[in-house]
């Protein structure tokens, strides 16, 4: 006995081929990228000028502050200066949070980078 069926309907697979090809070749990127490795010379100099910056901003702060005090700046000029001085600062910090875990400048006690 022979059953012969025509004329159903039927879907291409292309487009799942195409979707887990793609999905694929985008895992594979993603590993390739992240494996790079890293110089650790290259990471230390990197380090430390983001603790170098950080003090820099931190400086200007400071400074800023101290002359809002003494009435030396007009207050619109210090919220903006102020914002963008903090605002430079999160990303500093943002740098330094990375996996290296070391401390920052062994001559500064208390803080940690």
């Amino acid at each position: 006995m022979t059953l012969t069926l025509s004329g159903l309907p039927h879907r291409s697979a292309a487009p799942r081929w195409i979707t887990l090809t793609l999905a694929a070749a985008i895992v594979g990127v993603g590993l390739l990228l992240s494996s790079k490795p890293v110089d650790p010379s290259e990471a230390g100099t990197e380090r430390k000028r983001l603790i170098a910056r950080r003090e820099k901003l931190f400086q200007d702060l400071v400074k800023l502050e101290n002359d809002r005090r003494r009435g030396r700046v007009d207050e619109r000029r210090y919220a903006v200066r102020r914002e963008e001085l903090v605002a430079a600062l999160e990303t500093v910090y943002g740098g330094l949070d990375g996996d290296d875990t070391s401390p920052g400048p062994a001559d500064r006690a208390g803080l940690a980078a």
